[in-house]
């Protein structure tokens, strides 16, 4: 196998410099064919590598709790993110609390309730499993739900704000309050018909 690879590099090489020649002789190049095939060697070397590095973790590292967006993150690249964190709200925009006064994370988040179930399982089968007779969707065995906030340990033991528990894109931060008004006046408006 050493030797397939060995003569695959060599073959890259030779190809390379012919090109960086032909480049030089036409001068469309900043810089030697010598010099050009040495850089060519470091970024390959260095930034293939690390692109590898990089492309094991997936894109996205979340879904948006009100929506169902996808999100992404700043851990371990050079980027911003497109969410925050805050408590978990109902569809409504009532803060969820369970029976001992804590934000009650392990609520329904509102996206589920946009789509059916057999979309999720679907369009996401590592993440979600979906059973036809019942119409159940659940999480996968060993899938965190990929609307709560992590932590390590999953925990939230060394978080400032313990009660930002769920993930939220940007866009619906802007807009949350809004989304409250606008579902307590619908129910309002349901209630009075």
């Amino acid at each position: 196998m050493n030797a397939v690879c060995e003569r695959a590099e060599a073959l890259w090489d030779a190809l390379f410099l012919s090109a960086a020649e032909v480049w030089t002789k036409d001068q469309v190049s900043n810089t030697t064919a010598s010099e050009a095939l040495e850089l060519g060697h470091w970024f390959q070397r260095h930034w293939f590598q690390r692109g590898q590095i990089i492309s094991k973790r997936s894109l996205f590292d979340g879904l948006c709790s009100m929506c169902g967006v996808l999100l992404y993150s700043t851990l371990g690249r050079n980027c911003t993110a497109n969410f925050h964190y805050g408590p978990p709200i109902s569809r409504d925009g009532r803060i969820l609390i369970d029976e001992h006064g804590e934000p009650d994370t392990e609520a329904q988040p509102p996206f589920l309730l946009r789509y059916s179930p057999q979309m999720f399982a679907k369009e996401c089968p590592e993440m979600f499993a979906h059973d036809p007779e019942t119409n159940n969707l659940r999480l996968q065995p060993d899938q965190l739900p990929p609307w709560i906030r992590k932590v390590a340990g999953h925990g939230f033991s060394g978080v400032k704000d313990r009660t930002k528990t769920w993930l939220y894109c940007f866009s619906l931060s802007l807009r949350r309050h809004c989304f409250g008004e606008l579902f307590w006046s619908m129910a309002a408006e349901q209630a009075r018909t």
